[in-house]
């Protein structure tokens, strides 16, 4: 059973270090890296991450719903100073201000994930970042403003506006042939 984990704890790092270059072929048995090649194989792996990321990202509303995640943070800070002494007495604000922050910063985490309803999820963004004045003070103004303009970069997101520049470069280039 150790033989197998050995195995297949070398065709991990084999597929991790693919540039071609075998310096010793290391058939001791041993499945340890020379620094450098750690050091390639960690490089090679960050960068698939990083243009992984970059695809997720491009498909949706990355800055808006970030700073509509951040907007309902700011919101939130004002009734979480007073929390602790005017969350049970009643007629406070306290609470109406924590869920105005909820829902600005749910609406970022959905435009998130749901791209396709980015533009409906911007609009409640503005509308909670607006509402948000009178049980938070709108984050002491900050964050109302910083949920407005989030949800206003929600609402004005269009997906085929970010496929269209690759189009001209391609025929352009096709054309040139």
């Amino acid at each position: 059973m150790s033989d197998t984990t050995s195995t297949t704890r070398e065709e991990w790092f084999d597929d991790a270090d693919d540039d071609g270059d075998d310096g010793d072929d290391g058939d001791d048995g041993e499945a340890r890296l020379e620094p450098r090649e750690r050091l390639h194989a960690t490089h090679q792996r960050l960068a698939e991450t990083r243009a992984r990321f970059d695809r997720w990202r491009h498909d949706r509303p990355f800055l808006g719903g970030a700073l509509l995640l951040l907007a309902g943070l700011v919101i939130a800070y004002v009734p979480m100073q007073f929390a602790t002494e005017l969350l049970l007495v009643g007629g406070s604000f306290t609470f109406i201000g924590l869920l105005f922050a909820v829902l600005v910063a749910l609406t970022g985490v959905f435009a998130l994930m749901r791209p396709d309803l980015s533009r409906e999820l911007g609009i409640l963004g503005v509308a909670m970042s607006i509402l948000s004045i009178f049980g938070a003070l709108g984050g002491l103004v900050v964050g109302m403003l910083v949920g407005i303009v989030g949800g206003n970069l929600c609402i004005a997101w269009d997906p085929s506006a970010d496929e269209e520049p690759a189009t001209p470069s391609s025929s352009s280039g096709a054309t040139a042939d």
